[in-house]
């Protein structure tokens, strides 16, 4: 005869469809973060680029630096950073969704005709071994304006 419990069996049974749901649970939420901050990357990055183009309408040309971060309080930015072409604080790095600085080159070399403009992704590292020239390379996941 049979009293109204639990076998161990049932009890393992339960905590293990707990835990998988737990798992799934964790999973999801990990990955909708990491999304979320490629979109946050890419919302900078296309602000960015309207701030560039305001910049060579009124100037003709892009901004002419060579590869590096964008750092606004460089004198390299004080032109661009003068004619306010971007809003709020802009007194030090524009940052991607990962916390990381974005890069900038122009000319571009990627991106020709026009400039480079990138994010070192996740990793935080350009292209997949780190070297600033690789930036962007087939398998990174650099996020950049040349391959969207």
């Amino acid at each position: 005869m049979r009293k109204n419990s639990f076998t161990l069996l049932e009890i393992l049974i339960v905590i293990g469809i707990i835990a998988i749901l737990a798992a799934l649970t964790v999973g999801g939420i990990q990955f909708a973060g990491d999304k979320s901050d490629e979109a946050k990357t890419r919302a900078v990055m296309k602000e960015f680029e309207m701030a560039l183009e305001k910049y060579k309408k009124d100037k003709g040309t892009y901004p002419i630096v060579a590869a590096g971060e964008i750092n606004l309080g460089n004198d390299k930015w004080k032109t661009f950073k003068a004619g306010k072409y971007l809003g709020g604080d802009n007194s030090g790095l524009i940052v991607d969704g990962y916390g990381n600085p974005l890069y900038y080159c122009y000319p571009g070399t990627k991106n020709k005709g026009k400039y480079d403009l990138w994010s070192k992704g996740p990793d935080d590292k350009h292209g997949s071994d780190g070297d600033i020239d690789n930036r962007g390379a087939e398998g990174s996941d650099d996020i950049c304006n040349w391959r969207q």
